[in-house]
């Protein structure tokens, strides 16, 4: 789910004058800005801490439970998670990533009637919320009912047309349509808006893969592992490799993805399949 930037909740804590002289910026910084926390549980101490010492006011206490209630979601302690979203709302009944928050967390918690009752509500009041309808269709995607996905995917396209986890949501909608030409549309907008999202690059290379569009599935796994090398980019792509003859790359890539996961069949399995395929041409 999209959240509220780490980056303004930090400079917002930290710009505050009350937090400036009563609390280190290291705590603020964990407790608001996830790359400083070393753990989840580090996040949740110091959120606990900001929280907790006296003389901070309103918005000051309102960022430090939205941390904490992130922190809670994250780590799958869905109840203390909406305990703090409740928490929020109490203190300002108009803050949408509360409401949005909660409406994961009942996601996550498999309470699927909650969450959609949650953004149904949220909806009524505030039906030019992109997030609210991005979060919904994802919700209906996962219940099967297509239709009203594929509706709320292109209702939140369309408020904020920027954002390539619509598109990216919407794609996978179409996909589940078994609508390919429409998913590698949509997926291709995503990756123009965030060319280095792994999880668009992948999708769209295994769909390529699929459709034996060997070359263009190569040229997004490429793209993966040059931001950061990953395990099943280094299979699949030598797998694509496979598929063309290009029997060395593939050994290679076999090698690297058995290097990430020595433990793992697939690996070894197209390592085998290579050298043999390569054994058979080099006897011709």
């Amino acid at each position: 789910m999209r959240t509220i930037s780490t980056l303004f909740v930090l400079c917002a804590m930290a710009s505050t004058p009350a937090f400036a002289g009563t609390l280190p910026l290291s705590i603020l910084e964990r407790c608001a800005d996830p790359a400083r926390r070393s753990t989840l549980e580090d996040q949740v101490r110091a959120c606990t801490l900001v929280i907790e010492t006296p003389g901070q006011d309103r918005a000051e206490k309102l960022l430090a439970l939205l941390g904490r209630a992130t922190a809670y979601r994250d780590n799958g302690d869905y109840d203390k998670a909406i305990a703090d979203y409740n928490a929020l709302i109490a203190l300002d009944p108009d803050e949408d990533m509360a409401f949005l928050g909660r409406a994961d967390a009942y996601r996550l918690k498999g309470d699927e009637e909650r969450a959609l009752a949650e953004l149904n509500a949220f909806i009524q009041r505030k039906p030019t919320n992109a997030s609210a309808y991005y979060n919904r269709g994802r919700l209906f995607a996962a219940r099967g009912d297509l239709p009203r996905a594929l509706a709320d995917c292109t209702r939140a396209i369309e408020l904020e047309p920027g954002d390539a986890s619509a598109w990216f949501q919407r794609a996978l909608v179409y996909r589940q349509m078994g609508d390919d030409e429409r998913t590698l549309a949509d997926l291709g907008r995503a990756i123009q808006l965030d060319p280095d999202d792994p999880d668009h690059r992948h999708y769209r290379g295994m769909l390529l893969m699929r459709r034996k569009d060997y070359k263009g599935a190569i040229a997004d796994f490429d793209n993966i592992i040059r931001v950061k090398p990953r395990f099943d980019a280094y299979v699949f792509r030598g797998y694509a490799y496979f598929y063309l003859g290009n029997y060395d790359a593939a050994i290679a890539d076999a090698e690297r993805a058995i290097n990430f996961n020595p433990n793992d069949p697939l690996p070894r399995q197209l390592l085998r399949e290579a050298q043999a395929a390569k054994a058979r041409t080099q006897s011709r």
